[in-house]
């Protein structure tokens, strides 16, 4: 108020309005998930801890659940990466036994894989050693699993290009 005086409240505090605490999910090798209860009587999953999770990889049309190596990079904060949170977004290193197993086994796939095999050699040269890098697309906080796709292309040239920059800025 102009005057001085204090002003009246519009409503008191409900528990609907109250926020809750970030669950930072973190790699480890066991899941563990905490159900919540939220508005309406529904339930969210709330993610802790992971250690797998299913991954897409959109040009030979597959999906496959693998297992998660580590954390390369997340753009929020670069601490996140020394603690190892799963956030959406963050760059992972997975896994490529499944996706390997499935494109020997399957005839068609075998055949998609020797078609970019000449402009994809970073992917290859991955697959090699046993690794793919992908993107979380999920959020594990809040649905309790890790979705996510398999970087190709200009998403892994430009993920090497910050990678040799950031090598240069943090000793």
């Amino acid at each position: 108020k102009l005057t001085g005086g204090k002003k009246k409240k519009i409503s008191k505090k409900k528990n609907h309005s109250k926020g809750n605490n970030p669950t930072n999910t973190v790699l480890r090798r066991a899941n563990f998930i905490k159900m919540t209860r939220v508005r309406g009587g529904n339930f969210k999953f709330k993610a802790i801890s992971l250690g797998k999770g299913s991954f897409q990889w959109k040009t030979m049309q597959l999906s496959k659940n693998s297992k998660i190596l580590s954390v390369l990079y997340n753009q929020a904060n670069l601490k996140l990466v020394q603690k190892r949170n799963l956030s959406k977004g963050t760059i992972i290193k997975i896994d490529s036994m499944p996706f390997i197993k499935t494109i020997l086994t399957n005839q068609r796939s075998f055949i998609d894989l020797l078609k970019f095999q000449i402009d994809k050699m970073i992917l290859l040269k991955l697959l090699n050693k046993g690794l793919l890098i992908a993107r979380i697309t999920s959020r594990p906080g809040q649905t309790g699993k890790i979705n996510g796709t398999i970087m190709e292309d200009y998403d892994l040239k430009l993920f090497f290009r910050i990678s040799r920059k950031m090598k240069k800025l943090i000793p």
